[in-house]
């Protein structure tokens, strides 16, 4: 285990507990910030205070993410945490949510082999976003003066969620267990339908239609029966406006959990017409946890705030994963998302970026698996093309050193994500040269300081792919004898990205060899299940080494289902969707049953989308790329 917490003693790995001022990266010192951070929030909520049972475990998880964020963001103002929790916590809460196998944050537990299930994105993630949306409804005095009274109330003590209800109830005057159950006691979350309605010149509305959202729709009786279980979800709604694109228009929808599943909210009188300036952008800052799906007249409208970022960074990044899930999910089409992201040519902020690259790569694998042999040259170099274009201005405007002394570190992150997903597919030569020449002078230099840290990743993992066996036995060499753990990951990850066959297998061969630390493993897998060149191949290697993994990790804490799920993170075809499931069904599964069915959820979403989306895609492709 990475980390664990007792009264008054938290122990860490190095890695996650040691940085050094000068080599370390910002990601690293963030990520270092972050835990230290969490851990120590488990002296109150875990430790002063403890959950009554399993079924409790957001009440510490849920609550240490969303502390850990609250006190980096207190430290260190200038990171703005609060825009990364979104990528880090919100979209990632909202991704495994969306599945049918998912599970509600408070979730019964009967046998201890569902306990370390439980450990995931809904307890961790999506209990810190239903935690970040309610203190923000309520207000940051009144929510931080309820976990007082509920933390001095049950000091040493065991409690389930009700505990904290009725404590904040008291404080805010309203009903919370109403207001928060559906959020905690049901499984996945809505989506919301908005569109403009106009009665006359001077007054206008915003109807909202709340359904449970899926990535990939059951069907048949199997959805019906789902979607009987459905509640009402309460919506604290804050609209942003052209009139005012500072300061929210808040509104509480569904506050009983009853009534009609549409709702209408009055909008300002100069919003009665959209379009020339005027436009509304639901849920600012992105502190609900919902996703919302605009008609074409309002998601129009907010392109021009798009491309002159008028609105913040935050809801420039709700707009942008929910177009990706809603696209995924067929409701909206793989053209009109293209033609979105086109209005996000002058983004400038590193967490926007960092969450276009990760969906924008969901998008690039799966085409390239969904086409065939001899679909690949043309078709893929289609989208190719088209990321270039997208990738290339913000490439030119940064380069790879500070234009200026005292260039914010933000910006440097921002360098290394827009680099790294420029050069990584053989997209951008001048990159993957730079990448290279840097990587051989850093090898003649001992102490290896002449690559800036927040580059060091990148040139690692490009000089790799786009080597050879030279490349890739220095880069065993800096594992083995690293200067800091920091590097040591680096060099770990850097492995997995080569692109022959024969050195990838010699990967996966040391992440089983005494060499590796178990803790490391998943590590490798996750680095060669992202590469196009390892997907198959990481595949049958597990399966061929199966028994082993299972008795090396099958007893360890998260570790089997975090390295199968990363080893089929990319997985897009039916065929492979066909193969893992035939692979897991006579195998014994206790401990990981969710996390596979998770998977095969996932491949099969992202198996529909391409056979979906597949020929219009094209077709835009060719008229626009």
């Amino acid at each position: 285990m990475p980390v664990a917490h007792n009264r008054g003693c938290a122990i860490f790995r190095e890695a996650l507990l040691l940085v050094d001022e000068t080599t370390s990266s910002l990601s690293i010192k963030q990520f270092v910030a972050y835990v230290v951070a969490h851990e120590l929030a488990h002296q109150w909520f875990g430790n002063l205070v403890s959950p009554g049972w399993w079924d409790y475990l957001w009440l510490n998880e849920g609550f240490a993410t969303w502390v850990g964020n609250l006190a980096v963001d207190h430290l260190f103002p200038e990171w703005d945490i609060w825009t990364k929790f979104i990528s880090d916590y919100t979209t990632t809460g909202l991704s495994l949510d969306s599945l049918a196998s998912s599970h509600p944050v408070e979730v019964h537990v009967k046998e201890a082999s569902e306990i370390r299930e439980i450990f995931d994105h809904i307890s961790y993630d999506k209990g810190a976003s239903i935690v970040r949306m309610l203190a923000s409804y309520l207000g940051e005095e009144t929510f931080s003066r309820g976990l007082h009274r509920y933390l001095n109330r049950h000091i040493y003590n065991n409690t389930v969620t009700e505990d904290l209800w009725a404590a904040l109830t008291e404080l805010a005057g309203k009903p919370i267990v109403t207001l928060m159950d559906p959020w905690v006691k049901a499984t996945g979350y809505p989506v919301l339908h908005v569109d403009h309605e106009r009665v006359s010149d001077e007054e206008a509305f915003l109807t909202v239609k709340q359904e449970r959202f899926f990535s990939l729709s059951p069907g048949g009786d199997s959805e019906a029966a789902l979607r009987q279980l459905d509640p009402i979800w309460w919506i604290p709604l804050s609209l942003l406006t052209s009139e005012n694109a500072s300061q929210p228009l808040h509104h509480s929808l569904w506050e009983g959990g009853r009534g009609k599943k549409v709702e209408r909210v009055p909008l300002p009188s100069e919003l009665a017409t959209l379009g020339d300036g005027r436009w509304v952008k639901v849920n600012a800052l992105q502190t609900g946890f919902f996703r919302v799906k605009y008609s074409e007249p309002l998601l129009r409208a907010l392109q021009p705030p798009l491309l002159s970022l008028t609105l913040r960074p935050s809801d420039r990044l709700g707009l942008l994963d929910d177009a990706f899930a809603l696209c995924k999910a067929g409701h909206m089409s793989t053209p009109q998302l293209l033609a979105l992201l086109q209005s996000y040519v002058n983004e400038n902020s590193f967490p926007v970026w960092a969450s276009l690259t990760t969906n924008l790569e969901d998008l690039r694998s799966s085409w390239r698996q969904s086409l065939s042999a001899a679909q690949a040259s043309e078709e893929y170099t289609l989208m190719q093309t088209y990321i270039q274009k997208l990738y290339r201005p913000i490439i030119n405007a940064l380069g790879w050193t500070p234009k200026e002394e005292g260039e914010d570190r933000q910006q440097m992150l921002l360098r290394s994500v827009v680099l790294s997903y420029g050069g990584s597919h053989g997209l951008l030569k001048d990159v993957i040269a730079e990448a290279t020449r840097q990587f051989h002078e850093h090898l003649k230099d001992e102490q290896g300081a002449q690559i800036h840290p927040d580059l060091l990743t990148l040139v690692y993992n490009l000089a790799v792919k786009f080597g050879g066996e030279k490349e890739w036995e220095a880069m065993r060499e800096i594992y083995r004898n690293p200067k800091s753990q920091e590097q040591k990951i680096r060099a770990t990850n850097a492995l997995g990205k080569a692109s022959d066959p024969v050195l990838i297998r010699r990967t996966l061969d040391l992440a089983l060899s005494d060499e590796m630390r178990a803790q490391d493993v998943y590590q490798v897998f996750a680095s060669v299940g992202a590469n196009d060149a390892g997907i198959e191949i990481v595949w049958s290697f597990l399966k061929e080494k199966w028994s082993e993994l299972d008795a090396k990790f099958g007893d360890q804490f998260l570790m089997l289902g975090r390295i199968v799920e990363t080893a089929t993170a990319y997985f897009a075809t039916e065929q492979r969707v066909d193969d893992l499931t035939e692979f897991f069904a006579d195998k014994q599964t206790a401990g990981i049953e969710r996390k596979v069915q998770q998977c095969i959820e996932r491949a099969s979403s992202r198996s529909a989308w391409m056979q979906r989306d597949a020929q219009a895609t094209l077709a835009w492709l060719r008229a626009h790329a």
